[in-house]
């Protein structure tokens, strides 16, 4: 089954973020992730580990997907719809991240803001 299976998807009213952060929540429950983690232990630190390393993987195979190489001379149409796919895995693995430690959605989205006043800063100053 892939993506392609299924017709429509129902968009909930409201905040998505919230919805795909509760989501991910429910399904770590249900895997029996006890969540947030204490970062200041082993097996907190290796859990972490592991769902940072499953974002990066996401990512990756969605790199992967890029079919033109440095070395090739001719051009490959890319399957943007599979590069799609993996940036969706690769938030489902962040979004998981942000839950394991406790990080909220609007938690999330203040430090995301803050920091982006930051990085313009130090853009425009040559930071």
């Amino acid at each position: 089954m892939n993506i392609n299976d299924i017709k429509t998807v129902k968009v909930p009213n409201g905040c998505l973020l919230k919805e795909l952060f509760m989501q991910a929540q429910e399904e770590m429950a249900d895997y029996g992730t006890v969540f947030p983690v204490d970062l200041n232990t082993g097996e907190g630190q290796k859990l972490f580990r592991e769902f940072a390393a499953y974002t990066v993987e996401e990512l990756m195979e969605g790199v992967n997907a890029l079919k033109n190489r440095p070395w090739n001379q001719s051009q490959v149409l890319v399957d943007i719809q599979h590069v799609k796919e993996e940036l969706s895995d690769a938030l489902h693995f962040f979004i998981a991240l942000c839950n394991l430690i406790g990080l909220s959605h609007v938690e999330l989205f203040e430090i995301y803001m803050k920091k982006k006043q930051v990085n313009n800063f130090r853009r425009e100053s040559g930071y």
